[in-house]
């Protein structure tokens, strides 16, 4: 066996005296290869070789997390069995928080001082405290209510069986909206002045008061999950491991072989970041590219922070990094800070 010292260059970053052995041991490709190779061949992007993960062993929540929210001062976090986690502002230290309720959680939202969270059966809960304590509000509906946000002086929550219920009073009363949509909603965001909603087998609308709907034409027939909307672009991510931009019209990729994307958070124009079930992305202004390797992980919402992005999914992961570059969800809790080239692993604490 010969070994040869050689220096090289991965994605920008210098690495020098890497051993290489040859002859190399044969190895059968395993899923990830296919899957990473399978981005490649249909333009999804580049592929980072920034993927040094390691396991947490930590006893943090195994309740699966759906919603993560930043209120600029504080996280919260939701999920099933009446799960509810809070943070400080930088997302490092995380703590239950009662709830009164063992509904599946599902979206959380902050606005006008106030945290509203909605959930299954209808469910609303709302704080003034910074979730310290929750009070239950009526919605007048009993379907399980996906996504929540605030925005021109109203809120908006969105559901399955095409269910859109909107406040003016911070949360305290809701009134049904009709829209031209009978399967579920999921994706919801504000920003340029208006709601973007996606939804079951391609559905999309934009509206301004959550009165009157624009239906949205999309070259997809994908489930869309998740949506985000930065200062002058927009972006959706979905099933067929769909993710589109937008800037004067749509531009939609699919790839069935990399899953369902449900997480999504913009920082800007040129720094938004996707994961799911298998794969992270992330769209720098041209196009997607991938960002984490590890297979193993299903992340379920993403959310920017002052200087970090928080990711959260199943199994009570919890993902912190101060770059939406490379963000993405282990089972435990684990989560990724980089400081330039140096990588730093640590763990989350989701004690009580």
């Amino acid at each position: 066996m010969t070994v040869f010292a050689v220096s090289l260059v991965i994605e920008g970053i210098a690495c020098s005296h890497v051993e290489i052995q040859s002859p190399p041991p044969v190895r059968s490709p395993s899923p990830l290869h296919f899957l990473v190779l399978a981005a490649l061949l249909l333009g999804v992007g580049r592929v980072s070789a920034q993927s040094n993960w390691a396991a947490d062993t930590h006893n943090a929540t195994r309740e699966n997390l759906w919603s993560v929210a930043f209120s600029g001062t504080s996280f919260v976090a939701v999920g099933e069995n009446g799960t509810l986690l809070y943070s400080d502002y930088d997302g490092a230290g995380w703590h239950r928080r009662p709830a009164g309720t063992t509904a599946w959680l599902v979206g959380v939202s902050h606005g006008q001082g106030r945290w509203i969270v909605v959930g299954d059966a209808g469910t609303i809960l709302v704080s003034d405290d910074d979730a310290e304590t929750w009070q239950p509000r009526p919605s007048g509906t009993t379907v399980r209510l996906n996504a929540i946000v605030q925005g021109n002086n109203r809120w908006l929550a969105v559901g399955e069986q095409g269910t859109v219920l909107t406040s003016t009073d911070r949360g305290e009363t809701w009134t049904a909206r009709t829209i031209p949509q009978t399967g579920f909603l999921r994706a919801l965001a504000f920003g340029q002045s208006q709601f973007l909603i996606g939804g079951a087998a391609g559905a999309l609308f934009t509206t301004i008061d959550g009165a009157a709907f624009t239906r949205v034409q999309i070259s997809t027939t994908a489930d869309i999950e998740a949506a985000a909307i930065a200062p002058s672009r927009m972006f959706l991510a979905g099933s067929r491991g769909l993710l589109a931009s937008y800037t004067t019209f749509w531009l939609a990729r699919e790839n069935a072989s990399l899953g369902t994307f449900r997480a999504l958070a913009a920082r800007s124009d040129t720094d938004v970041s996707a994961a799911g079930d298998q794969l992270g992305f992330h769209y720098a202004g041209n196009d997607w590219s991938v960002t984490s390797l590890r297979p193993g992980f299903l992340a379920t919402a993403m959310t920017v922070g002052r200087d970090e992005a928080i990711a959260v999914g199943f199994g009570g992961g919890i993902a912190r990094s101060n770059s939406l570059y490379d963000v993405a969800i282990l089972p435990g809790g684990v989560h990724r800070a980089d400081s330039g080239s140096e990588v730093r692993l640590r763990a989350v604490s989701t004690g009580t």
